[in-house]
């Protein structure tokens, strides 16, 4: 309705002042307070050429090109900058292992069995810091890529909100900011609180069980990696169940409240034409801002996730190499402990993916819901 006036007021003016005054083609963009996102992209982001506010013009005016073009040499940049940090300590586990097979050998050749334990379980301690201490860094990783998202989904929320207000109504966008808010909570308590310390305990139990001669723990892991599993598919499929079902409802309702204003618009004498055009037009730059901002954004959710998801693939195939590598040669129990470990960087990364595509999925859906233009 507020839309309505306003271009009311405009076609009112217009002829007041009987001159015609050319509009400027590109939209303004300062309304939507795109700044604060500017200048998270600043301070929180590796990316520092990023320009939000260049990226909505190029995706307004449809070309895109420049949006992605850098995108294969930041991945290959990182995943050859991650092989070189995870050099060191794979060497250094490949190196104890064979270590512990000498002692294997040794006890088996002289029949010192005393020495060769004692031997084994300092060799395994060592691998075992080096392995929490690998796995600790890539834990640090997973939350700080969470906890960063979580800060940019608060920044680009009420830019977002406002276009959706300007395009379709402000029930939409209210009921899109209410619904992304519990999003937000329900994300930083069920994953950083509960999923990811239920992983760091995954790990921390699969050492603990190859010190023991016999598997006491195995169904307790198990147990953990249901938790983990259903925890992250319950959470994608309410997410996104709640999204459909009020991009469904609230949009339609905002529609058929100002649906009954624009028809009687169009029927005055004399300015019912003008109203129309003039209403479709203002009604159609909001929905192009609005889905530019919405792709903007889902780019930025890529750049904050795309290093992270990168290191963590880096290090599970890497760890799964040197599980590989000395198996043949090295105690069964340093295997499991390393298998143990990738395993829990492979769970990390499906909560990295998990939570991207939650918020990804939340701006596309409101995205295609609201297209429709009165």
């Amino acid at each position: 309705m507020k839309k309505i006036v306003f271009a009311l007021c405009i076609l009112f003016a217009m002829c007041w002042y009987g001159k015609i005054v050319y509009a400027e083609e590109k939209n303004d963009l300062s309304v939507y307070e795109i700044d604060d996102i500017q200048e998270f992209i600043n301070d929180e982001l590796e990316y520092k050429d990023i320009d939000f506010k260049n990226m909505l013009e190029e995706i307004m005016s449809g070309s895109s090109k420049n949006v992605f073009k850098d995108m294969f040499g930041m991945v290959a940049d990182n995943v050859f900058a991650e092989l070189i940090y995870n050099r060191n300590a794979l060497t250094k586990i490949i190196v104890l292992a064979i270590i512990s097979a000498f002692f294997t050998c040794f006890s088996e050749a002289f029949n010192t069995k005393q020495i060769t334990d004692t031997g084994f379980f300092v060799t395994y301690t060592v691998i075992m810091t080096i392995l929490i201490a690998s796995f600790m860094v890539v834990c640090s990783v997973a939350e700080e890529m969470i906890i960063i998202l979580l800060k940019y989904m608060e920044v680009i929320l009420p830019s977002y909100v406002l276009a959706i207000g300007t395009s379709v109504g402000i029930g939409t966008g209210t009921g899109f900011y209410e619904i992304m808010l519990v999003v937000m909570m329900g994300v930083e308590y069920v994953f950083l609180k509960m999923v990811v310390p239920a992983i760091k305990l995954y790990v921390v139990i699969s050492l603990l069980n190859n010190i023991l001669n016999e598997d006491m723990m195995s169904k307790t892991m198990d147990l953990i990696k249901t938790f983990i599993r259903w925890s992250t598919k319950l959470m994608m499929g309410v997410v996104v169940g709640v999204n459909v079902v009020q991009s469904m409802v609230m949009p339609m309702a905002d529609m058929a409240k100002g649906k009954g204003l624009y028809k009687v618009l169009t029927f005055l004498p004399g300015v019912g034409s003008g109203a129309k055009t003039i209403s479709e037009i203002l009604l159609g730059s909001g929905v192009l801002i609005k889905n530019a901002i919405g792709v903007a954004g889902i780019f930025i959710i890529v750049c904050i996730v795309m290093v992270p998801i990168i290191k963590m693939f880096v290090f599970s195939i890497c760890y799964r190499f040197t599980a590989a590598i000395i198996q043949p040669v090295s105690d069964k129990k340093i295997v499991r402990s390393i298998t143990g470990v990738y395993e829990g960087a492979e769970m990390l990364m499906q909560i990295m993916l998990t939570t991207a595509m939650i918020f990804m999925l939340s701006i596309v859906i409101i995205c295609v819901m609201t297209n429709k233009i009165i």
